[in-house]
């Protein structure tokens, strides 16, 4: 039941935060309501035994729990896009929601699998960092985010040098 329910909300999601174009955007209302259903879930979620670490790298494999910011970057860049800065603009609004801002958020950068690891590894960082300041110069509390960069893991496509897999995504840190 609750897999179902997780299937359901997530296909919901998509319809209005599909990553397959960049131009699309979303309202603060579609990311509080996303988010109130992950926090509304972690309460029955398990716990991970582990470093920080290696607990964080199981949860970005969660797809479910993750909310595709739809912020895709060029090749090897940390530049947010005119689009990307309108999503974060609605991003941000949601953050200041009284029903969100209590909760503290992972900002996770991915690349494509195009440079070597130690430059994706970078390049991810700084595509994380990017979101970060934006939305803190947009009033959200930069304690609230955690940038974390993640290289060329867990592409969303499967061609690991498509475009779609250049992004940045959030999750609620628990």
């Amino acid at each position: 039941m609750k897999t179902t329910f997780r299937i359901l909300s997530l296909i919901s999601l998509l319809a209005v935060a599909s990553p397959a174009d960049a131009a699309e955007t979303y309202s603060a209302n579609d990311i509080v309501k996303f988010f109130e259903q992950q926090k509304q879930m972690m309460v029955t979620r398990g716990i991970c035994v582990g470093t920080d670490t290696e607990c964080a790298a199981e949860e970005i494999k969660d797809q479910a729990s993750a909310f595709d910011l739809l912020i895709n970057f060029e090749k090897n860049s940390a530049k947010l896009t005119e689009s990307a800065r309108s999503n974060l603009i609605e991003f941000s609004i949601a953050l200041k929601n009284p029903k969100l801002e209590s909760l503290k958020f992972a900002v996770d950068g991915f690349t494509d699998a195009s440079g070597n690891d130690d430059h994706n590894q970078s390049l991810s960082q700084k595509r994380a960092e990017s979101v970060v300041s934006f939305l803190s110069g947009l009033g959200v509390e930069e304690t609230a985010l955690v940038p974390r960069g993640w290289g060329e893991t867990n592409f969303r496509s499967n061609n690991e040098l498509d475009p779609l897999n250049r992004r940045v995504e959030t999750r609620i840190m628990k």
